[in-house]
């Protein structure tokens, strides 16, 4: 595991790490972080950097990452609540600017963790869900898109797992320049980066992705934590960054949202989709049930809207 699950004098282990009274972040402290990606300036504008301050005069500092879902409700991770959780109202919020500089624009919000989530960890991997609610709409930012329920368990129990590509996004340190002495440069924090990497596994509660670079793929590491892993190419959410390897050179392990427990707590705030777009014969988009998605997909249509026409399926 990369994210480690214990506290130490109030400060959070595992989302990017606690600095201690030098400003460093210790080794045992890490979490996701963006690997063998690239600068994304545009292509997925509902990515926000959850920030905080300790003070109304004091800058705002990135956190972890999340997803604008809805207009005023950015989903994240709970597992990052020792950033946020007893702080003021007005001490906590999210910045959608590609990079977070010493004036980001910031919408000031209420972090919100999943009521079955442990502060021990005692429940880990499990309710790893929060949400940041926001004090005002944001209207300059289309929201990405929940998976209906049950999406992921269909698409691997019909073999369309296998090979495919998801894109993570976060605002994380970049990897280590020499794996065989992993030390991370916390200089490049507060830049939104992509990867894409490939399916590996899945559990009850957790996708598994490659983020081997040896094979091509990238990941999270570092202060990725929450944020969105998304159907390759589309902005259709099937999980975010939880985990993985503690040098963030091989796995990347991300929390389902397509599950009951994820979705039990989000449907507080947001309403979950029934239907996913599948671009149909390269010219159609059907929005479809998961079932009538499996037999388009089957048949080589692929997740994503595409040209101009939309049409209900199944």
């Amino acid at each position: 595991m990369r994210l480690a699950v214990a506290f130490v004098a109030n400060a959070v282990i595992g989302c990017g790490g606690s600095p201690d009274q030098t400003g460093a972040i210790s080794k045992e402290n890490r979490s996701p972080r963006i690997t063998f990606g690239q600068p994304d300036v545009s292509a997925h504008p509902y990515t926000a950097s959850v920030v905080y301050r300790t003070g109304s005069a004091a800058p705002w500092t990135s956190g972890c990452t999340g997803t604008l879902i809805a207009s005023r409700v950015v989903a994240t991770a709970a597992h990052c609540y020792g950033y946020y959780l007893d702080l003021p109202r007005g001490e906590v919020g999210v910045t959608f600017d590609p990079v977070v500089g010493d004036h980001p624009r910031v919408v000031v919000g209420r972090y919100v963790i999943h009521p079955e989530f442990a502060l021990d960890f005692s429940t880990f991997p499990m309710h790893d869900s929060a949400v940041v609610l926001l004090e005002r709409e944001v209207n300059h930012v289309q929201p990405a898109r929940l998976p209906p329920a049950g999406l992921l368990a269909a698409l691997t129990a019909a073999g369309l797992m296998d090979g495919r590509k998801f894109d993570s996004v976060g605002y994380g340190t970049i990897e280590p320049t020499d794996p065989n002495n992993p030390e991370f440069d916390f200089t490049t924090v507060g830049t939104r980066r992509v990867a894409t990497g490939t399916f590996i596994s899945l559990s009850a509660t957790n996708l598994l992705l490659s983020q081997d670079p040896a094979k091509g793929d990238g990941g999270t590491c570092i202060f990725d934590s929450g944020g969105p892993i998304l159907f390759a190419g589309t902005n259709i959410l099937s999980s975010q960054t939880q985990g993985g390897d503690p040098f963030c050179l091989s796995t990347n392990d991300t929390y389902r949202l397509d599950t009951a427990d994820a979705q039990g707590f989000l449907k507080r705030y947001v309403e979950i989709p029934t239907r996913v777009p599948v671009c149909h014969a390269g010219a159609v988009t059907k929005n479809s049930t998961v079932k009538a998605a499996i037999r388009l997909l089957l048949n080589g249509d692929r997740i994503g809207s595409c040209g101009t026409r939309e049409e209900d399926d199944g």
